[in-house]
């Protein structure tokens, strides 16, 4: 048993409320991981300010949009269980994701409670979704088994492996001009990915019918019908930070 120093923390955090404030014991090789990361790792180390959309401390608006999230992903869960995609039309399907992404976008851009719990959400934040976008190597994987056609996993695996490898380097960027620069550019290379690989799912969809069937089950059913429109959606609000010029930290 190895016995370490806490380290200084937030008030609001779990160890400042249950009390932990000088020493706490953790397994010796635990303990010696958790140090080595805070050594070796800072920058990958999240920040936690009150604010947050992970911190304990959550404003009322922004609980209840992760709530809705969740509630929403819990369907997409349930439509994915009972394979529902498969009686939509092949052409719907497209539609479908641009109907979400455009309502998850309006309610994010409008003056309701929603539209301040996005604004209180940082960009590094929404930087740290996309890299859900490493996804791509389980579509690359799929197509190597004969599951998914080589035409939406090369353009889908490879372009979000790009995609979540940038937002993985500019967490590492500081602030600054050089910061706001490429974010504008990841933004545009995230944003063109996801636009060609829904085309491309629903081109498939339509020429070889079945062939996207794979993205009508679990787990890849979460792809269109949740993690895509909010993908699409922070790309936009994104946008209007960069053209605010307040792209945030």
């Amino acid at each position: 048993m190895l016995y370490v120093a806490a380290p200084r923390c937030h008030p609001n955090s779990a160890i400042a409320r249950f009390g932990f404030s000088k020493i706490f014991p953790v397994p010796g090789r635990i303990g010696a991981v958790k140090i080595a990361g805070r050594v070796f790792f800072p920058p990958l180390l999240p920040k936690f300010p009150a604010r947050h959309p992970f911190s304990g401390n959550m404003n009322s608006p922004l609980r209840r949009l992760l709530t809705i999230l969740a509630a929403w992903g819990l369907a997409a869960v349930a439509a994915g269980a009972l394979r529902l995609m498969l009686h939509v039309p092949p052409f719907m399907v497209p539609l479908l994701i641009g109907g979400l992404t455009a309502a998850l976008a309006a309610a994010a851009f409008g003056s309701g409670w929603m539209a301040g719990a996005v604004r209180s959400i940082g960009t590094r934040a929404i930087l740290r979704v996309h890299l859900l976008r490493f996804i791509g190597f389980y579509f690359l994987l799929l197509h190597a088994h004969g599951r998914l056609p080589r035409e939406f996993a090369e353009r889908a695996g490879w372009g979000d492996v790009i995609a979540a490898a940038g937002a993985f380097i500019l967490l590492l960027v500081p602030p600054g001009a050089g910061f706001s620069r490429s974010l504008a550019v990841w933004n545009w290379i995230g944003l063109i990915d996801l636009v060609v690989a829904v085309g491309t799912a629903g081109w498939l969809n339509i020429a070889r019918p079945g062939s996207m069937s794979e993205l009508a089950g679990l787990p890849l059913a979460l792809v269109p019908l949740w993690i895509v429109p909010i993908l699409l959606a922070s790309h936009l609000v994104l946008f209007r930070r960069i053209g605010a010029e307040k792209p945030g930290d």
